[in-house]
């Protein structure tokens, strides 16, 4: 029986049947849930049990059809995947092993140019005591002229760095000349290029194209290697056509391929644009002509086709390329560069097999699928009739149980009583209202919490503070002692940078819990910002708020362990009496108090406001307007010049320069004063540049009435603020000063401070790097004041250490202090490192310093920092009355 008669013949079963069922379930609109519920199902059932077995056969008909032409589309789409693999396969293949050879022409004229460089070193090192240098020159050219290689084709030639040719082995004519303005076929100034290579990088590759012996052709690329070569300043090179080479490396790629081109159903093939085979059918021929037989020119059209990037061709194969014809889809694939296309090709015939196969295997087993359909749905539709009926009556009585729990859930927050219902998915719908009522009382509860409190540590936050300061100020009565205390971490940001966000969190809620357990217990507790926190206390008649500082301070002093580390932080703390102030009046004057806490140095880091701190702030603020003028006005800065004498030699060494503000009505500002306020305030940056163009101006002015000092080791120091070091500019604006002023980057020594470069510690190595590619010396500045030194010690290359005066105070006078000096000098000296030490102000002080072997010394002991033209007379002379300071 055909899929035709079948089909006619199920379709009217499928008529009758839906008519039947039309008959059974009548047309009454309304009832109950159970009896509409079980009418429409069996309307469902059949109606849906009849449209199929109408549509079924119609169905797999279509899907036979349809499928059959699916099965020729994907067998031949995978031919064509086969063939295109195949192709792509064998073409990356061919760019891979082509590419490693040119890798390995590179490494080949790297090592001749390594060797000519060897060969010239040797004929310097051996005659340059003996021949003027036109004489040495000439010597290496001649020794490197007639050397050969690559069958003869490589030589050698050389290049001055301004451009004049030294040797150019095939073409003597041109020595003496110079080739800056020499181009190839592109416009390249090939030997420009190479100068600037030689330049940046020392050596390198460089690719042009240019005319070769026997060719007028100027399109013949080239790669040369050239390495720079100082006694001559000039580089040395060699290079190699890469057309030669590459036809020899064609050539043993084809032979490879050969042997792997077949005739069978699937085969590989390759030939040039001008037709001729290079492997595969009619290898050695030219088959340009060659046409199958349908009068299609089978190569030609594969050439237009891999001319257009590649693609498919279908042909019947000719005779003079086979045995036996047949029809063939080949893909082929550029080679570019080589002038010829690869391709891979699959015969039809196989793939026509596999089809009628297919088909044949398709058409029965859509049979059998019908057959089984047909016989399996009566079954299906008495046992769902079945199912649903029974279905049917549970339902209804698990719905009216739903309805009235969920109105009791909505109606009095009442939970729904999961025992009661009999369905999983009406006993999710329970469980989801009773989540809901659930998470709806957390999220008030978590809604009204955050709204007060603070989400990492816990205390109150910063608005519902204020409020909780305004009920205990309401509470406040006559004899009562209430104080609002406010404290910040010291350096918690370089607790974020050094271990991360979460090691700052770990700390905050450690101080956070600390806090809570503070004795006596505080009254309010609460976080403001990132660091900063405030607690109120009522102190009793033997409790001052001193006590109160000194006790918060033990216990923020405590070390923290976070993971493998121990953290240990200091604060800075504020206090202010409750009285009758306005609350944000109060908050605003403990934020005063705390501002002034680490630049005034206070005893205990405690300050207790007071209406001085008002003046003070004004004070300040005036300074900073001051400052802000004055940095829009630089003249008001001058360098003062404090010599730093060498122990061993008693020569000068060099000075550090130290920067003076003489305002107009101010009169002279200390450094004390204005320098940490520049740092606060942001304007170090723009300080630290005057500072830095001053002294190299003071410097090109001493090479001017010196030029001997361009050859002698004496510098000039410049401190370096953290924030001007670690800016994106910060190297090339001293690259800017250097050219501008025209000075040996030898004659400067930056300082920069242990702690800076503690901060961030591998932002400091390529800082320091960066200066010393320019040749500019590097001390740290105030070493013995920062944490964890010696280990960076190492990776830092600095050229100075220099010890900080806290340590040079009392080296005469406490014995652990002279071991922390010895310490470091040894070390420093283990290290290849200079060391100064700073504020040498005794007599003592500076026996200590000779004995330990400190290399050079500064301080008011042995001269205090001079002017401008008293550092010039100085440096004129150039010595030291050491007799009367022995």
């Amino acid at each position: 029986m055909s899929l035709f008669h079948l089909k006619w013949i199920l379709g009217t079963l499928t008529v009758l049947l839906l008519l039947g069922a039309v008959v059974l379930t009548g047309s009454r609109p309304r009832g109950s849930l159970r009896r509409l519920f079980m009418k429409w199902n069996l309307l469902f059932i059949i109606g849906m049990a009849s449209l199929f077995l109408f549509s079924n056969v119609q169905t797999y008909q279509h899907h036979y059809q349809k499928r059959t032409l699916q099965l020729e589309q994907e067998l031949l789409v995978q031919a064509q995947q086969q063939i295109k693999q195949r192709a792509t396969f064998i073409h990356n293949w061919i760019l891979h092993e082509n590419s490693g050879a040119e890798e390995d022409l590179k490494l080949n004229l790297k090592t001749i140019s390594a060797q000519s460089i060897a060969t010239a070193s040797h004929l310097v090192d051996r005659y340059q005591d003996s021949l003027s240098e036109t004489q040495l020159t000439q010597l290496v050219i001649e020794a490197l002229r007639p050397l050969r290689f690559n069958n003869g084709r490589g030589y050698l030639f050389a290049t001055r760095l301004d451009g004049t040719a030294l040797l150019f082995a095939d073409r003597p004519q041109l020595e003496g000349q110079n080739l800056l303005d020499q181009k190839d076929s592109d416009g390249v100034y090939y030997v420009q290029e190479m100068i600037s290579l030689c330049r940046q990088q020392g050596e390198g590759f460089v690719s042009y194209r240019i005319s070769k012996p026997g060719s007028d052709s100027c399109d013949h690329r080239k790669i040369a290697h050239v390495r720079y070569f100082p006694p001559l300043d000039c580089y040395i090179g060699t290079g190699e056509y890469l057309d030669n080479f590459e036809q020899d490396i064609q050539q043993k790629i084809f032979d490879k391929l050969d042997h792997l081109a077949t005739d069978h159903s699937l085969s590989i093939f390759a030939a040039s644009y001008a037709g001729v085979s290079l492997f595969g059918p009619g290898k050695g021929k030219n088959v340009l002509h060659v046409q199958d037989q349908n009068g299609i020119f089978v190569v030609k059209e594969l050439i237009r086709t891999a001319r257009g990037g590649g693609g498919y061709v279908r042909y019947q194969m000719p005779n003079e390329l086979t045995q036996n014809g047949y029809e063939k889809i080949s893909y082929c694939l550029p080679l570019k560069g080589w002038n010829s296309y690869i391709g891979a090709g699959i015969n039809l015939d196989h793939v026509a097999q596999n089809i009628a196969l297919s088909r044949a295997d398709l058409q029965q087993s859509i049979r059998r699928q019908i057959l089984q359909s047909a016989a399996i749905i009566p079954f299906i539709v008495l046992f769902l009739w079945y199912v649903r009926r029974r279905f049917s009556a549970t339902i209804e009585n698990s719905v009216n149980i739903l309805k009235d729990s969920l109105h009791a859930a909505v109606s009095n927050s009442q939970h729904v009583d999961l025992n009661r219902i009999n369905f999983d998915e009406f006993l999710t719908i329970g469980r989801e209202t009773n989540n809901m009522l659930d998470q709806r009382r957390q999220a008030e509860q978590k809604l009204e919490w955050i709204a007060h409190n603070d989400p990492l540590t816990g205390l109150t936050n910063r608005h519902y503070a204020v409020e909780s300061l305004k009920a205990l100020q309401r509470q406040l009565h006559s004899g009562s002692s209430l104080w609002l205390f406010m404290f910040d971490l010291n350096r918690f940001k370089h607790i974020n940078n050094a271990y991360g966000h979460k090691a700052g969190d770990h700390v905050l809620k450690t101080m956070a819990r600390r806090l809570l357990t503070l004795k006596p217990t505080p009254l309010l507790t609460a976080r403001l910002s990132s660091n900063e926190f405030i607690f109120a206390v009522n102190l009793s008649n033997t409790t001052t708020a001193e006590q109160i500082a000194t006790t918060l301070r033990q216990e923020i002093r405590q070390p923290i362990s976070y993971k493998e580390f121990s953290l240990q932080l200091d604060c800075s703390i504020s206090g202010i009496p409750f009285a009758q102030n306005d609350i944000n009046e109060l908050l605003h004057k403990a934020d005063i108090a705390i501002r002034l806490v680490k630049p005034d140095r206070t005893y205990n880091n405690f300050l207790l406001y007071d209406e001085q701190l008002d003046q003070k702030i004004r004070k300040m603020e005036q300074l900073e307007k001051a400052l802000r003028h004055a940095l829009l006005h630089p003249e008001q800065f001058e360098l003062h010049f404090q010599p730093i004498w060498n122990l061993e030699t008693q020569t000068l060494k060099g000075f550090e320069a130290l920067v003076r503000w003489h305002h107009p009505n101010l009169g002279m500002v200390s450094p004390g004063e204005f320098i940490p306020l520049a740092e606060q305030k942001g304007m170090i940056v723009t300080l630290g540049k005057i500072i830095f163009d001053r002294a190299c101006e003071t410097l090109a002015r001493w090479l001017q009435l010196h030029p001997q000092l361009a050859n002698e080791a004496l510098r000039l120091s410049v401190n370096m603020a953290p924030q001007q070091f670690v800016t994106d500019q910060f190297t090339e604006e001293v690259q800017s000063a250097l050219e501008r002023y025209a000075i040996p980057p030898d004659m400067l020594c930056i300082e920069i401070t242990e702690t800076s470069l503690m901060e961030n510690p591998e932002l400091a190595i390529q800082r320091i790097q960066s200066l010393k590619k320019m040749g500019i010396t590097i001390a740290i500045d105030d070493f013995g004041t920062g944490y964890s030194s010696l280990s960076y010690l190492s990776q830092f290359e600095v050229d100075t250490i220099k010890i900080d005066r806290s340590l040079v105070n009392t080296i005469d006078q406490e014995h652990t202090v002279k071991r922390i000096a010895a310490a470091i000098i040894n070390l420093s000296h283990d290290l290849n490192l200079q060391v100064v030490a700073e504020g040498i102000e005794t007599q003592e002080q500076l026996q200590q310093l000779r004995q330990l072997n400190c290399n050079a010394v500064q301080g008011f002991l042995i001269a205090r920092p001079l002017r401008q033209q008293d550092a010039e007379k100085l440096l004129a002379q150039r010595t030291l009355p050491w007799s009367e300071i022995k």
